[in-house]
């Protein structure tokens, strides 16, 4: 079982700019001790009505152990999103876009 709690925040410091940043906790009960950290920051930069700019950033820090599924217990990994496992305790990951709407 994973609890997790979150808070965002988003300001539009400007028509054109929006900026966020988040915090996301997750700990774990049971037979594990798996605990995650992850600070998350973004902005997104409007050019014109259909055209923008985006850039997301993340890094999530993990500890303590998770289920192997096989019943034994192996050290937690840190894993963004769907952007897979990391492999180690921590994960940074940026996303730099442009996006133009049809």
């Amino acid at each position: 079982k994973f609890n997790t709690g979150q808070g965002f925040f988003n300001w539009q410091a400007s028509p054109a700019m929006l900026l966020g940043v988040g915090y996301s906790y997750t700990k774990s009960s049971g037979d594990t001790s798996a605990t995650y950290h992850q600070v998350s920051i973004g902005a997104d930069y409007s050019l014109s009505k259909r055209t923008d700019v985006y850039m997301t950033a993340a890094y999530q820090h993990a500890s303590g152990t998770t289920g192997d599924g096989n019943g034994g217990a192996v050290a937690a990994q840190a894993s963004i999103g769907s952007y897979g496992y990391a492999g180690t305790s921590t994960q940074e990951m940026v996303n730099l876009g442009l996006r133009h709407k049809f």
